[in-house]
């Protein structure tokens, strides 16, 4: 890893860092089981945190800071409606990722059958492992649309249809 970083204090700083955070087996602050992805990949499950941060998002705008104890209990009633539903439907669709995210999986996942074989070192692994993702994060940077290309997500032409918020009871914003 030193080979493949400039020669400067913050560099190697930072090197040593996540060294003694992530990847020293015997002192690390996180476990490698606690942040490797590997298991995620092979079990086809998210490699991130996203979908809990959303959940926990959702229940952020829905209830105020301070509720009446009625209108906690009312909310509480409607998210387990809504949960309810939500699994209902789970169990004849499960929601598709996107391509980019399906795309970064199939690379992870060829990378490390790879190195399963030995066709690839530890740290050549490691190295096209930040670039594939690194890629999939300038995708979504870079969005392009024909021959345009877009910055900026919001300047997308829009298709004369909004999606619907919310699929399984009143609309809660």
């Amino acid at each position: 890893m030193d080979e493949h970083t400039p020669n400067h204090r913050s560099s190697v700083k930072f090197n040593d860092y996540i060294v003694s955070t992530y990847v020293d087996r015997t002192s690390c602050r996180y476990p490698v089981t606690l942040w490797n992805v590997n298991d995620a990949l092979n079990s086809n499950i998210p490699r991130t945190n996203n979908h809990v941060e959303g959940y926990n998002s959702r229940l952020g705008s829905l209830f105020p800071v301070h509720p009446h104890i009625y209108k906690f209990i009312e909310l509480l009633r409607d998210e387990h409606l809504f949960q309810h539903h939500h699994a209902e439907q789970s169990r004849t669709y499960l929601p598709r990722r996107q391509k980019p995210s399906q795309d970064t999986n199939a690379q992870l996942i060829d990378l490390l059958n790879k190195h399963s074989n030995r066709e690839l070192t530890d740290l050549e692994l490691a190295l096209q492992c930040g670039k594939a993702v690194k890629t999939q994060l300038d995708r979504n940077e870079n969005q392009v649309i024909g021959t345009e290309l877009i910055k900026d997500p919001s300047e997308r032409p829009s298709n004369g249809t909004e999606k619907e918020k919310d699929r399984f009871g009143p609309n809660r914003g």
